[in-house]
């Protein structure tokens, strides 16, 4: 598989050469999956929806990233929240969207914060900052339980925890299944995760395609100011930018934003 970015100075490397450390140039606006082309014509004309939100093609296949109902999926996540408040001493990674994604929280001037997508038969939901997770339980509470409902394959799925102090406790507390787990644990049905620590990319990424939920949050600014190496290899982005989200190395703006009723653009 191989991923375009289209922006303004920066090298990255396609996900096929990774190991080759074949680099290009490219910018920061908006990236798209170039073998998107070739899976249409793996799979050409006709569509059929089977399950609401899902298209199928007409051989019933699920394509590897699914288009969505952004306005349904959206109203899922943001439920019963007014406000996002990012007015923390976190600061976080914009996220780079490509076609499909969905923008959850975007800033006034365009920065996304929050982003959901489907890939395969799973579903993804990233945040631009694991200390929103960690630290900031009370202005972000209900938008994780939000997002662990939309992410469960069924009401009774096991959640794993990597990484993410507190999250474990305050799942339990409200009478969802939850674990910590050292790594990946193919026991759990979503998993939540730190994009800095995350390792098993592969193994995650076909978790997620097989049907399973994936909650990460992380920062790639510091990981890229400190390391200097392509975006691509942040830890995060190895698993994500498959399925139309990516940390970038710009930082997003802090404020506190009220939810629109309708997907924000960004």
């Amino acid at each position: 598989m191989k991923l375009l970015l289209l922006t303004t100075i920066a090298t990255l490397t396609t996900l096929d050469s990774l190991s080759m450390g074949q680099n290009l140039e490219v910018s920061y606006g908006e990236f798209c999956l170039i073998d998107q082309q070739e899976d249409n014509r793996d799979h050409p004309s006709q569509t059929q929806t089977t399950t609401p939100g899902v298209t199928t093609n007409k051989q019933g296949a699920v394509p590897i990233r699914s288009r969505m109902d952004a306005q349904s999926v959206y109203t899922s996540l943001v439920r019963g929240i007014e406000e996002f408040n990012f007015d923390h001493t976190h600061i976080p990674s914009r996220l780079l969207l490509s076609e499909g994604a969905v923008p959850v929280a975007v800033s006034p001037s365009g920065h996304v914060l929050i982003a959901a997508a489907q890939y395969g038969k799973g579903r993804v939901v990233v945040m631009s900052h694991e200390g929103y997770i960690i630290n900031q339980l009370a202005s972000f509470g209900r938008f994780l339980q939000n997002a662990i409902d939309w992410l469960k394959p069924h009401p009774d799925a096991l959640v794993g925890v990597y990484e993410l102090s507190n999250l474990r406790k305050f799942l339990v507390e409200r009478g969802i299944k939850a674990k910590d787990v050292p790594s990946y644990d193919s026991t759990v049905e979503v998993f939540c995760c730190n994009a800095h620590r995350i390792t098993q990319a592969e193994e995650v990424l076909q978790f997620v395609k097989g049907g399973g939920g994936l909650l990460i949050a992380g920062h790639a600014w510091y990981w890229k100011k400190t390391d200097g190496k392509d975006l691509l290899l942040y830890p995060g982005n190895k698993v994500i930018s498959a399925t139309g989200i990516m940390f970038s190395s710009e930082t997003a703006d802090r404020g506190v934003y009220e939810v629109p009723k309708e997907v924000p653009s960004y």
